[in-house]
């Protein structure tokens, strides 16, 4: 068989193949596409609501939708859809309600006066700590002193007070 032959029997099959959409009362909206299988019979294909009917119009076969679709793929679209309108609804909505909470600055309300005594402690703090720093300055320069003082010879007082008393006299 040539390819121009067999590109003109697909197109003599697909001329023959038909759709066909009907309605029963039993099995609600089916699709049947029927088409020349290669033997000279007719092969159908049915869509109905128990699932997917294939055969020849004596010998149909079918395929409930249960044994086509796992059981696990419907829960994992349920799960996949779940969580995209959580991304895409929930997300927004958490974010507006994070800044709205950022933007609700808690500023205490407090009366002038306490605010007055506060600004008066603090500058009472303040002066103290001057003034703690001034002992602290005086108590190292204290501390210098008597430390230069330490390794010089210790005066003999008595001696001194003699020879103030020996030249009172001379006098």
């Amino acid at each position: 068989m040539t390819m121009h032959t067999a590109q003109q029997q697909a197109q003599v099959s697909a001329n023959d193949a038909s759709i066909t959409v009907g309605a029963s009362a039993q099995d609600g909206p089916t699709k049947t596409i029927t088409f020349p299988d290669g033997n000279g019979g007719i092969t159908r294909i049915t869509l109905g609501r128990e699932g997917i009917q294939v055969g020849t119009p004596g010998s149909m076969a079918t395929l409930p939708f249960d044994k086509i679709v796992p059981r696990g793929i419907v829960t994992m679209t349920y799960a996949v859809c779940l969580t995209m309108v959580l991304v895409f609804v929930g997300g927004p909505i958490a974010r507006a309600f994070a800044r709205r909470m950022d933007r609700k600055t808690i500023v205490p309300n407090v009366p002038p006066e306490v605010m007055q005594r506060l600004a008066a402690i603090e500058q009472a703090v303040d002066t103290v700590a001057v003034e703690v720093e001034r002992i602290s300055e005086g108590q190292r320069f204290t501390t210098k002193l008597l430390t230069e003082r330490a390794h010089e010879p210790a005066p003999d007082f008595v001696a001194a007070e003699r020879g103030a008393m020996i030249e009172q006299h001379r006098r």
